[in-house]
């Protein structure tokens, strides 16, 4: 989803900091935040992006990458705002048209640019009735909810690795013997999405586009030697045309029954215009697909703004921050 420069869209997570594994000292959300706001005065808070999505911290110049580009704690002080920033060198340039004059302009990055994104992400620092923490990411593109996971991992890997500080003694059975062994441990930051909508209110504001049918495990019949395949999935794609709601909703259900007669596993949904021109694509298990009132994780939008808004920032732009930590203290968003 291209970022709009009147709004932004944001995910609601609870965030979990643990140890792993499991049997290792607990770790509290302070003590990562430790960790990355040190990678981050220290410059060691730059990674690189391989083709593969894989994140390596380093030290060297790259223009595949993502890095923390600001950290700060609120003003009141009671939440963290960091700003992760991304470039990527093999998206196309953007272009521009003049109407007017029927032509077309393609902008290509300088000496030593990318073109860059900018996501911010906000948590509160105490923990709610869950014991997790609240927090808002920054929905924007090439720079997903995943990647970003991936690269945090990393850093506190980097930051962890070789300290016996974050070791922890195993007791080990050994024939008659018990053996206490040293091992390393990971600290984590586990993310949970907040559940926040529906299908049933979804498809009211908005348009069913289509309804795939998902088997899978089928019996495979396909030409060649069935032994060379590792996998194979079954989908049924079924595009509709545009239904007044009921019809939608009744359509809905007649499909959903017939997956399920016809030994269907999942059932996906495309569900477009939305507000902000957004679009869910909700996927269940095709036995909870008939509960149409089923919670699943969208992005919550943000409006308001003062000023237009940008994709990329140098420094955590406070009325996007702001407007994020606002909604981790909005409860009907929480329930």
């Amino acid at each position: 989803m291209v970022a709009l420069r009147s709004e932004r869209r944001v995910y609601l997570w609870r965030i979990g900091p643990h140890s792993t594994p499991q049997e290792a000292p607990s770790v509290t959300l302070s003590d990562i935040l430790g960790l990355l706001k040190d990678a981050f005065d220290n410059k060691r808070a730059f990674a690189f992006v391989d083709a593969d999505g894989k994140v390596a911290p380093t030290q060297d110049a790259a223009e595949n990458c993502i890095f923390i580009a600001d950290f700060q704690t609120s003003a009141d002080g009671k939440s963290c705002q960091l700003l992760i920033n991304r470039g990527d060198p093999d998206v196309a340039h953007p272009s521009f048209i003049n109407p007017a004059a029927l032509t077309v302009k393609n902008v290509p990055p300088g000496p030593d640019e990318v073109q860059g994104w900018s996501a911010h992400m906000v948590l509160n620092l105490t923990s709610d009735a869950t014991g997790n923490h609240r927090a808002a990411f920054e929905r924007m593109q090439n720079v997903s909810s995943t990647l970003v996971q991936r690269y945090l991992d990393a850093l506190l890997d980097q930051a962890t690795e070789g300290d016996p500080k974050y070791t922890f003694e195993k007791a080990l059975k050994r024939g008659k013997k018990t053996v206490v062994e040293t091992r390393p441990y990971k600290l984590r930051l586990g993310i949970n999405k907040v559940p926040s909508e529906n299908l049933l209110e979804d498809v009211k504001t908005g348009s069913l586009t289509a309804i795939t049918l998902i088997r899978r495990e089928p019996q495979y019949s396909g030409p060649g030697d069935p032994t060379v395949v590792n996998s194979v999935k079954e989908r049924l794609v079924i595009r509709t045309k545009k239904l007044e709601k009921d019809q939608a909703l009744d359509y809905i259900k007649d499909v959903t029954q017939w997956g399920k007669n016809n030994d269907y596993d999942e059932v996906q949904f495309s569900v477009t215009d939305l507000p902000g021109n957004t679009s869910a694509h909700p996927r269940f298990a095709i036995e909870k697909a008939d509960a149409m009132d089923t919670l699943y994780s969208r992005t919550h939008r943000i409006t308001g703004f003062s000023k237009l808004l940008e994709t990329c920032y140098q420094k955590i732009e406070s009325e996007i921050a702001d407007k994020m930590a606002a909604e981790l203290i909005n409860e009907n968003l929480w329930k």
